[in-house]
């Protein structure tokens, strides 16, 4: 409903910004690893104790939150969920000292909850994309706290939610031969391939063969090696373009050309952001131009958090391209007495002339030209 959701860390205050009229309300919330919209309902992935809360707003369009269910199996940071056909699809980091984290499953209508720990060894889950009961997913080396990583590289993995078993398990084979330690922003892509990164890549996945879709993966940040705890990249699909924050740089991609830009200045992390309505009265920090002075085909901004104004909510008019019509030029005839496109001089073309001039002339002004 056009609202923004964030919660503060250490935990404690939860916020929603109302990007249709500018203004925020507060209510109690814990620290929120993940949120998802599903229908009316947002699901918060709570730390500590891998918690799924409920937040839906009252008669008097307050959100409140209440206890979903508690995944177990000693998870302790849901840090990413999707849903699809009905079902939260929630990959998680283990508690204190574990090195085994979990894809769950979660019915929303029937409460029945699958927790597949360790789906892939000693790795945790932080990217999922869903399509047609199966299940992609990306995996972090590293566990939880006190836990130091025992696996080497982090992996892909297919599980049939239908079937409840996995399919495969999956090496990335990057280009440049590097390892990665933290795969992440699974999503299918325009072209029905899966899209992600890892350190400074952009890569692209063919989902039947898991192998590299290599034209179109591209090392966009390659002084980025080893990139990536837990926290997965954050993605949205808008118009045609990928946005993505590779390595924590706010980036746009064009998934035809992979020509991509930096919106956010270097060397600044941004941890989330999402799209949104553009609220009213906002400044634009490259113009200090308010809402009202930006174009009237700009409705969405880029909304983030960075660790340059940490406790500011900052945005990007998403300002769409206005092509102004150009007038052609008022065109005249020629004189008949130049060349053959009516330059009166006979000593070149006359770029406004309406069409080839009647009279004799061959545009060098010595008048035995044929009009031609």
């Amino acid at each position: 409903d056009g609202g923004l959701y964030f919660v503060t860390y250490p935990a404690g205050t939860g916020a929603e910004y109302n990007t249709k009229t500018g203004e925020f309300q507060r209510f109690p919330a814990e620290q929120a690893e993940s949120m998802l919209t599903v229908g009316d309902a947002t699901y918060f992935g709570v730390y500590p104790g891998g918690h799924i809360e409920k937040v839906v707003k009252d008669s008097t369009g307050r959100p409140q939150i209440s206890k979903l269910f508690t995944i177990g199996e000693d998870q302790d940071r849901p840090y990413h969920m999707v849903e699809s056909n009905g079902k939260l699809f929630i990959g998680s980091i283990p508690g204190y000292e574990k090195h085994q984290g979990a894809l769950t499953i979660y019915d929303l209508e029937t409460g029945e909850k699958t927790v597949e720990k360790g789906i892939v060894e000693n790795q945790s889950v932080i990217g999922l994309a869903v399509r047609d009961n199966m299940v992609w997913g990306s995996t972090t080396v590293v566990g939880g706290l006190g836990a130091d990583p025992i696996a080497t590289e982090a992996k892909l993995f297919k599980y049939d939610a239908a079937t409840g078993t996995k399919v495969g398990e999956y090496s990335l084979n990057l280009p440049g031969g590097q390892k990665p330690k933290h795969i992440s922003a699974l999503s299918f892509g325009p072209d029905g391939n899966l899209w992600g990164t890892t350190d400074g890549y952009v890569f692209v996945v063919n989902p039947d063969t898991m192998e590299l879709v290599s034209e179109k993966t591209k090392n966009i940040y390659p002084e980025v090696t080893r990139y990536g705890m837990w926290r997965p990249m954050s993605y949205e699909w808008h118009e045609g373009l990928l946005y993505m924050n590779v390595a924590s740089r706010l980036t746009v991609i064009n998934p035809d050309t992979m020509e991509h830009r930096q919106l956010t200045p270097k060397g600044e992390e941004i941890a989330r952001f999402a799209i949104a309505d553009l609220a009213p009265g906002l400044v634009d920090e490259a113009t200090g131009e308010t809402a009202e002075g930006v174009p009237t085909e700009t409705s969405n901004g880029l909304y983030f958090f960075g660790n340059a104004k940490s406790d500011t909510l900052r945005v990007i008019p998403m300002i769409e391209e206005v092509k102004t019509p150009v007038e052609p030029e008022k065109c005249r005839p020629g004189k008949g007495n130049g060349n053959a496109w009516g330059h009166d001089k006979g000593n070149g073309p006359n770029d406004n002339a309406c069409k080839p001039g009647k009279g004799q002339g061959n545009g060098k002004g010595n008048g035995k030209g044929n009009g031609k």
